[in-house]
This record gives C-alpha cells, structure tokens and sequence, in this order.
C-alpha cells in the first residue's frame, strides 16, 4: 500500500521534481494536464508542498518553459561547438542529436507539440487583447 512520506521525507522533495511530474504531465495529456492536485498524488505528497516550491500554477508553468528553453540552447550551443566544417559529418551530427534530443520514448517531442499547439491556442487571444 502506498503511504504518505513523512515531513522530513516530504522536505526532501525539490523543485526538479515538481517540475518533472509536471513535464511528464504534459507528454500524457498537454499543458491542460498539469494540474497542482495531480501532481501531489504522483509525488505522494499535500497540495501544501507545492506552495514551499512555486507562488502558484502559473509560475509552474512559467518555470517549466523556462528549464525547457534552456536546454535547448544549451544543445544548440553544444552543437554549434562541434560543427566540423564538413556537411555531411555535420549533417549526421544534427541527427544524431535530433533522435537523442527526442527522447527514448519521444517524450521531448510530445512535450514540443504539446507546447506547439498551447501556443496555436494563445496567439490568437493574444491578438485580441492587443
């Protein structure tokens, strides 16, 4: 029977992990699967855990985006350091990286089209406010 960690158990648990369940939320569902309760039940912890790590949904989101954004310029710098000069070496290098980047069970590429169509749905009521 799963149990409720303790507190100090519970402490333990950190803003990566937060962020983890929620980007595997996302792979499953879309952004509209990212819900705070959810995730407590995933992680086997209170709603209250949460608050310790984020100001609310939004900056959970917000912070996701974020830790995604920064890897993928971190392996665009990488890749750009190890252009060789050679287009074919190059080329295999991109896709190499690109079957990586996607993920042993395409996670990352389901996070981006989850991400894709959130922004298709956001842009025309941006359009509208403006």
């Amino acid at each position: 029977m799963n149990r409720k960690p303790t507190a100090q158990e519970a402490s333990r648990l950190t803003r990566d992990d937060w962020l983890d369940e929620a980007f595997n939320a996302v792979v499953e569902g879309g952004f509209d699967n990212v819900k705070v309760l959810s995730l407590a039940e995933k992680l086997k912890v209170t709603r209250g855990s949460f608050y310790w790590h984020f100001t609310d949904h939004a900056d959970l989101i917000n912070s996701l985006l974020m830790r995604w954004k920064v890897a993928q310029l971190e392996l665009d710098a990488k890749l750009k350091l190890q252009q060789s000069g050679d287009a074919l070496k190059d080329l295999d290098l991109v896709v190499d990286a690109a079957f990586l980047q996607a993920g042993s069970e395409l996670e990352n590429l389901r996070f981006e089209q989850a991400f894709t169509f959130a922004l298709a749905r956001v842009e025309p009521c941006d359009k509208l406010i403006r």
